[in-house]
């Protein structure tokens, strides 16, 4: 699973560093799931009102905590989406079948990658 933000590229444009600030956010939760799990264990039984024990259970099944996506989980994305253009499902739209266009439009790519 993936969490992907979306935005308008005129937003993205105007508040660049609203992107960098989203960035920022998912590497520091990365590094509290990787090297603080109290603290996440907290978080997370806080938020969704989980009994410790269900929240310690939950994090046993999560394999991994992700931050950014590679080059190649964007382009199996991309492939993804062309697949589901070409079988007829809910992506009617052509821009599907234009991998570079829908990379520079859908994904955020910071400049120092």
């Amino acid at each position: 699973m993936h969490v992907i933000y979306l935005t308008r590229p005129d937003l993205a444009e105007q508040c660049p560093q609203l992107l960098a600030d989203i960035n920022t956010s998912q590497r520091e939760a990365f590094d509290i799931w990787q090297n603080k799990k109290d603290v996440a264990r907290q978080a997370i039984a806080e938020v969704t009102q989980l009994p410790l024990d269900d929240v310690d259970f939950a994090m046993s099944r999560t394999k991994q905590v992700m931050y950014g996506l590679s080059d190649a989980q964007i382009e199996t994305m991309l492939k993804e989406l062309k697949h589901n253009r070409d079988n007829g499902t809910l992506l009617e739209s052509n821009i599907w079948n234009d991998p570079a266009r829908l990379k520079a439009e859908l994904f955020y790519v910071p400049a120092a990658r």
